[in-house]
This record gives structure tokens, sequence and C-alpha cells, in this order.
């Protein structure tokens, strides 16, 4: 409507791409369309070819208003879960702690009654350290 009118003001204040509104922030996103549910609301009458009503704003608007609503609340979900997640991450340490330590005072005592059994777990819970090779392979010399 705005190129086919030749209205220049109205076409920048249009003038959007599908990804520049899909990568534009929360805050960002809510202030652009509110500016463009305004001006499709004061250039209702030019848009009537594209069947577009008063209902249609109204929905607009309220669509506007329910993104806004959701946006502080996603933010703090985000935190809460982060939050939840460092939580995690101190309740397994511990566990592993607990569960490591008392596993193996509890099979101190099969050290005497079953050898084999201890000495297979012992060998189960060495951790071999490989490391990394930085070494480079020697080519064989031509002559």
């Amino acid at each position: 409507m705005a190129s086919r009118s030749e209205n220049k003001v109205l076409q920048g204040k249009v003038n959007f791409t599908e990804s520049e509104l899909q990568n534009t922030r929360g805050g960002d996103l809510i202030s652009t369309c509110k500016s463009i549910a305004i001006l499709v609301s004061e250039n209702l009458s030019a848009l009537v070819p594209y069947e577009l009503t008063e209902a249609d704003v109204t929905v607009l608007g309220e669509m506007i208003s329910s993104f806004a609503e959701n946006l502080p609340t996603h933010r703090v979900s985000l935190a809460e879960r982060k939050a939840a997640n460092e939580r995690l991450k101190e309740a397994f340490s511990t566990v592993d702690t607990l569960v490591n330590e008392h596993r193996d005072r509890m099979m101190v005592c099969c050290r005497s009654t079953s050898p084999d059994l201890y000495a297979t777990y012992i060998n189960a819970r060495a951790i071999v350290h490989y490391g990394i090779r930085h070494e480079k392979e020697e080519k064989p010399k031509s002559n």
C-alpha cells in the first residue's frame, strides 16, 4: 500500500524484512509491532483491498499485548532454569562423592574374603589417563 501510494514516509516506517523482524530483540520487536499496528489503524481505509478489517487490527493489538506480557516471564523462566541447572550440578557432585566414598568403603571388607572381586573392583576404579600425544611420528628417511 505504501509503495502504491508512493508515500515515502510511510514506506520508511514499514520497510522491514521478515528476517529483520525475526532477529529483533523482544523489547524492540514490541515497539516496532506497536508502531506498525498504529500505522495500520491510521491507514485502514486504504487497506480495504487487502481485506483488513478493524477486527484484524484489534486482534493484532491483542497479540502484541500478549507477547509483551509473556516476554518478561520468558526471561525470568530462563533465569530460573539456569539456577536450577547449577543446583543440579552441585547435587550430582554431592551424590557422586557420597556413592564413590561409600562404595569404596564397602568393598574393603571383600579384600580378605574375595580378593579376586576386590582386585577387579580396584582395577575398574583406576583411571588411566593416556594423555594427548604431541610428538610427530618420524618418517623413515629415504636414501
